[in-house]
């Protein structure tokens, strides 16, 4: 077969260099928003644009890889330049901070990932490797099957870096095979306008033949393979140690009281759609003498990661919020903030927020956060689990008073599930106990027990009455956390909030699966204040009347168990064999373009059988000068139709590859003239062909196929044995 034309070396090239950008993109699954694609899309075409200038214009490979390379400088300046980034400093410190972090910055950024130069230098690199690989390849050697192998290099490295934290996207791994098909079967021979508008036509066919057998190999095989995995693949994170920020600070439970005790100090400014309770922290660990919250923050980008324990349905809020008074490290947000814009973050596993830097005066960002809003049959119905990654919101401390264990069983025994248990916990507390804004501060165990149960006691803050909750929740199984946060404030007009010091305030939230973290309020409402804002939105009022419902179909025996004593069900983790998924799509891939190639092989072989073993001897001729026929197309030269077998003899000989005619190493390519007159004999008399004109045919078919694939490297004679073409000639 003649070399490959200039356009049948650049289509694969072209192929290479987008089956490249798609394999890199993969890991824009785990990135927010789109700027990761745009961006891999700019890097493919730039790589492919230099060497298909370098290459035609006839420069050695050197100068090639130099230009690329600084093709790669000039776009990561480009990105440092135009993208922003978390990171103070010049362009120079940003740009070596980019190249040295830009790994590290991908494998510990909290998913998902914030596009920034140092996460997109990472996939930038290998889409620019990929792309200049495959692309030289294509146009340096005309070998299509050897420049795609980059490109799945570039989308297994992706696949690894994704992991478990992205499902899987069928439609990017359809376009990934079609394109490989495309450059497989798109190596154009040398020829005129027709037969490269014939040779494309018949390219289209076979790419979406390739995709048919990879969709019928989903099909078939798919099922089984999800029926044998039972796991998630390794994540690359898991080995890797996110740089965390330790930060100490003064307990926020322990400050209601001195917040309390000046109730008109601004604290910030919000504004909001409606009044909302606004968060400033969880506090998870219980040690028996003080709730506090988790020390351990990672960096995160305007988008946040969902929370451990965010479930079910929610909607969405944003809000303008801007600190006044407010000091420490804690950043007020709604309920569950899903992106913050305004100011740099860091975040823990309870969706609180810090800023690093500190709270200063005037500082002003925008949030939007999640609200769940769970239905009466979904709190109904929920189970709290028992064990896994809520396991902390379960630990009950050790020396707890026995006066308090029995409180929390005595007023919980009439429940028949885990949310009734929360729901007579509430109601106890805020029908038994007084709120005492001048209650000193205190949620220690031996605190705790005297205001239960001491006569002198009973009167306390939202401090003692969020602690007691959580405590006695649980005592009988409910996980649980306090929230230490403040009231939506005093309306000032146009959707504007200002939250005062007094409005500060500690509330209980209990998990159930499939809702979420839902609040309580076992605090009871001071008699001469007026409901706070956040209590009297349509929201509010529909909470509270799901409560009453649950409350009065309280029924069932004292001992009944209710569902969330069961506990959690764990599954054994998967073979690694069977975590290995990326590395499995990948050798998929290549069955299938394996099983491809061996059936295009095997449907050669049986119509050169059929014409070369043919029963009658005048078969067998006619059969042997069609074989040779197809080798003069398959090698560039089809001959003219006007011309008789005679005459495409003598043609044969003046438009051979001058190389091969006088290479007198192999003996050159036999003549074909021999052949022509024996068909010619059979074509054109009555009497019968012999049996030994027919082997002299065969013998010279598969000489002249034989001679002029002999110089011809490993790949070209691979590829003459498997190239579809043939199958469709007549």
């Amino acid at each position: 077969m003649a070399a490959p034309s200039r356009m049948g070396r650049i289509l694969p090239a072209v192929a290479a260099a987008v089956a490249a950008g798609l394999g890199s993109a993969t890991i824009g699954r785990i990135y927010s928003g789109l700027g990761l694609p745009l961006w891999v899309a700019i890097a493919a075409a730039g790589a492919l644009l230099i060497a298909l200038a370098t290459t035609f214009l006839k420069l050695r490979l050197v100068f090639s890889a130099i230009l690329s390379l600084a093709f790669f400088v000039v776009l990561t300046v480009v990105v440092v330049f135009l993208v922003p980034s978390l990171d103070p400093g010049s362009i120079a410190t940003l740009y070596l901070g980019a190249i040295r972090n830009t790994g590290a910055q991908v494998l510990t950024a909290t998913i998902p990932v914030q596009v920034t130069p140092a996460t997109l230098v990472l996939p930038l690199g290998i889409c620019w490797l990929a792309a200049a690989a495959g692309a030289e390849i294509a146009l340096r050697t005309g070998r299509a099957l050897l420049s795609l192998l980059p490109a799945v290099l570039a989308l297994t490295a992706a696949l690894v870096l994704v992991g478990p934290n992205a499902s899987g996207s069928v439609p990017a791994m359809l376009a990934f095979v079609f394109v490989a098909a495309v450059a497989l079967v798109a190596t154009r021979p040398a020829g005129g306008i027709r037969r490269a508008a014939a040779h494309q036509v018949r390219a289209g066919v076979s790419a979406v033949v390739a995709v048919v057998v990879f969709v019928a190999a989903v099909v078939a095989v798919g099922p089984l393979v999800a029926g044998l995995r039972s796991g998630d693949p390794v994540d690359p994170r898991a080995y890797v140690t996110p740089p965390q920020q330790r930060l100490d600070q003064v307990n926020p439970l322990g400050e209601i009281a001195g917040w309390a005790q000046r109730p008109s100090e601004v604290l910030m400014e919000v504004t909001s759609p409606s009044p909302q309770r606004i968060r400033l922290v969880a506090l998870d660990t219980y040690d028996g003498l003080a709730w506090t919250p988790g020390s351990a923050y990672r960096s995160a980008g305007s988008v946040l990661p969902a929370a451990v324990g965010t479930d079910g349905s929610a909607a969405t809020l944003q809000q303008r919020i801007t600190v006044i008074g407010l000091t420490g490290l804690w950043l007020p947000a709604v309920e569950q903030p899903r992106q913050v814009t305004g100011v740099q973050v860091s975040v823990d596993t309870t969706g609180s927020l810090v800023r690093p830097q500190g709270l200063l005066p005037g500082l002003g960002y925008t949030v939007t956060s999640t609200l769940a809003q769970p239905s009466a049959s979904e709190l109904a119905t929920a189970d709290t689990p028992t064990s896994g990654d809520l396991a902390p919101d379960l630990a009950v401390p050790s020396g707890v008073p026995p006066v308090i264990t029995v409180l929390a069983q005595q007023n919980t025994k009439r429940a028949d599930t885990p949310y009734q248990r929360a729901l007579l916990l509430e109601r106890y507390l805020k029908n038994t106990y007084a709120f005492d804004p001048e209650a000193a501060s205190g949620h220690g165990l031996a605190t705790l027990a005297f205001f239960l149960t001491s006569k002198h006691g009973g009167r306390g803050t939202s401090e003692q009455f969020a602690a007691s909750f959580a405590v006695m929740a649980r005592i009988v199984g409910l996980p649980t956390r306090v929230v230490v946060g403040f009231h939506a404030g005093h309306s000032v007009g146009n959707n504007r909030w200002v939250v005062r010091s007094g409005d500060a305030f500690a509330w209980p939230e209990v998990y159930f699966n499939g809702v979420g973290w839902v609040a309580f309020d076992p605090t009871p409402t001071a008699k001469s204040a007026t409901p706070p804002p956040d209590a009297q939105t349509p929201q509010a009022k529909k909470d509270q009347q799901v409560k009453l419902q649950q409350l009065a179909q309280l029924q069932g025996p004292p001992d009944k168990k209710g569902p969330g004593r069961d506990p959690d069900v764990h599954q054994p983790p998967a073979p690694l064999l069977l975590r290995l998924w990326p590395l499995w799509t990948v050798l998929a891939v290549l069955l299938v373009l394996l099983a491809i190639s061996m059936a295009l092989a095997f449907a050669r072989r049986r119509r050169t059988r059929a014409r070369l073993a043919a029963r009658d001897p005048a078969d067998r001729i006619v059969g042997a000068w069609s074989e040779t026929l197809d080798t003069l197309r398959m090698d560039g030269r089809r001959p003219p139709p006007h011309l008789n077998a005679s005459e495409i003899a003598t043609w044969a000989v003046r438009t051979a590859d001058t190389s091969v005619q006088s290479d007198e190493l192999f003996g050159g390519l036999p003549a074909l003239q021999p052949l022509a007159e024996l068909v010619n004999s059979v074509s054109f008399s009555y009497g019968p062909a012999r049996e030994a004109d027919a082997a002299r045919a065969v013998a010279f078919a598969q000489g002249y196929e034989s001679a002029l694939l002999r110089p011809r490297g490993k790949m070209r004679r691979l590829w003459w044995r498997i190239n579809p073409r043939p199958l469709l000639w007549r």
